[in-house]
Formats: structure tokens, sequence, C-alpha cells
């Protein structure tokens, strides 16, 4: 419904080895019980936009694996291929 919070993603801005800027998103939630591929849709509209508009090469989605929430995320962290993420290509 319109008005309340159906969606919740965090973001940065990162340099990624293989594929340059990316957009590095580390939270990603839908919560709509009635739209959710409708929000998520929406959601992933909104960081490819973001993604254009910062010149970003992909969007990067984090993946808990056997990790949990209070998992920090460093820097180093983002040379690791085996970290269950997702890369979603940014056309211009």
């Amino acid at each position: 419904p319109a008005g309340y919070v159906q969606g919740l993603c965090s973001h940065a801005v990162r340099k990624h080895p293989f594929h340059g800027r990316i957009l590095d998103v580390s939270i990603f939630v839908v919560t709509s019980a009635a739209d959710e591929a409708g929000i998520a849709g929406s959601l992933l509209d909104h960081l490819k936009d973001l993604a254009r508009q910062d010149a970003c090469n992909a969007i990067r989605i984090w993946t808990l694996g056997q990790n949990d929430w209070s998992r920090p995320l460093r820097d180093r962290q983002i040379d690791q291929p085996d970290h269950g993420v997702l890369m979603i290509p940014v056309a211009a």
C-alpha cells in the first residue's frame, strides 16, 4: 500500500577488480506480502538508475550465505569471488 515502507537497501560505490566501478548493495530487503515481485523490481530499477548516475558498470547484491546481518563489510572482501553475490550489468 502507498505510504508504507515496502523495501529497503543500503549501498555504496566501490571499485571492483574485474568490473571496475560498481554499486555495492550490502542490504536488499523486500517486505511486501502482496506484491513482492513488483516491489523488488521497482527497487532494482531504482538501483540501476543510481548506478547509471554514478557511472557504475555493474550492481553487486550481497547475499548472507552462512553469515548474519552483523557481518562487517571490509574493503578487502570486494576481491573475494566466493561470497555468493549477484552481478547485474548496468546498460548505459
